[in-house]
């Protein structure tokens, strides 16, 4: 009788996984319960596991998993349907295991999971999509559609500091939540302090922002705001007068932004050359708000609000006693 490894139920960050019943050196492929990964965006062909032995691989998906917990009986007559096709092959992400011999027991080997997604991460772009089809329309976002959507940016606002896609549909509603209408917004946040969560959102997510490179720039851009963070050293700015920032110049700028892109050119930020300093790399963060919605005093009703607001920051580094200033270039308002 050949040596098996036990059926077993894994749950995880990533999911549950129901592992069946194998004989020794198989490795056994499960479909991730949260495939959100395509295999335009990863690949997923994995080097073919060797342990001495010619090594049997099976998928298990949503067809196949009950006849691989079916009887012993029954799963030699359908031998020739547990090997399947390898999931690489089709694009589908899957997680890994195999059943392997240690001193004369055989025994799973550890999970490979690392096409998987977490649960988390699944949830929170199903949110953002949803938000972002709920205040498409921004003329018809309501009290409850505003206080829903704050609710909910708050909650995606941790995984959208890992996840690009996430970042870029959170910003998008932030988009739309600017564009609403300003007596809605008066209605539903009286005293302003909803206002304030969204800005810190925003502030939090340059803050904690993950980027590709250990000096790489980050840039996501909407109609109605903008967000760049760089990684710069000094030995790397280009220009001698400084770091220059236009929202009307960010890599990401998509299609409907370009088109409004006169409104905006006479927006910028110079932040001088020695305000970075000379000791390692330093996090300097623009963001751009096309009007002043989020800033609103309201103490002062007739304070207008469409002015943009733009705003720099740099961490790691403290500024003092400039020789040259900070200086900025915003349009005249026309109230």
């Amino acid at each position: 009788l050949k040596a098996r490894c036990s059926p077993e139920i894994q749950a995880t960050k990533k999911g549950t996984f129901m592992w069946p019943e194998v004989e020794l050196n198989t490795t056994v492929q499960l479909e991730c319960p949260f495939p959100s990964l395509t295999s335009g965006e990863r690949d997923y062909k994995s080097p073919e596991p060797s342990f001495g032995s010619k090594t049997m691989k099976k998928t298990i998906n949503k067809e196949n998993m009950e006849r691989m917990f079916s009887s012993r009986d029954d799963r030699e007559k359908i031998v020739e349907d547990k090997v399947q096709t390898h999931l690489s092959r089709i694009g589908k992400p899957f997680a890994e295991r195999s059943c392997i011999l240690v001193g004369d027991k055989a025994v799973w080997s550890l999970v490979e999971d690392s096409y998987c997604e977490e649960e988390g991460y699944s949830v929170a772009k199903q949110i953002t999509l949803r938000l972002e089809s709920l205040t498409s329309v921004p003329s018809q976002i309501n009290e409850a559609m505003f206080l829903e959507a704050t609710t909910q940016l708050r909650q995606v606002l941790a995984y959208a500091v890992g996840d690009i896609k996430i970042a870029r549909s959170m910003v998008r509603v932030f988009s739309s939540i600017l564009e609403m209408n300003t007596s809605v917004l008066d209605k539903a946040d009286g005293n302003g302090s909803l206002s304030q969560q969204l800005v810190d959102i925003i502030n939090t997510y340059t803050s904690f922002a993950r980027l590709s490179a250990p000096t790489g720039t980050l840039a996501l851009s909407s109609p109605n705001l903008v967000l760049e963070i760089r990684l710069i050293e000094k030995n790397t700015i280009l220009s001698k007068s400084g770091i220059i920032f236009s929202p009307s110049d960010t890599a990401d700028t998509p299609k409907q932004v370009r088109k409004r892109r006169s409104s905006i050119r006479q927006v910028s930020v110079l932040v001088p050359q020695e305000a970075v300093g000379s000791q390692g790399p330093v996090r300097i963060q623009f963001v751009f708000y096309r009007n002043g919605k989020l800033f609103r005093d309201r103490r002062i009703p007739s304070a207008p609000w469409d002015m943009p607001v733009l705003s720099a920051s740099l961490l790691n580094v403290t500024v003092n006693n400039l020789s040259k200033a900070v200086s900025y270039t915003l349009p005249i308002s026309s109230s």
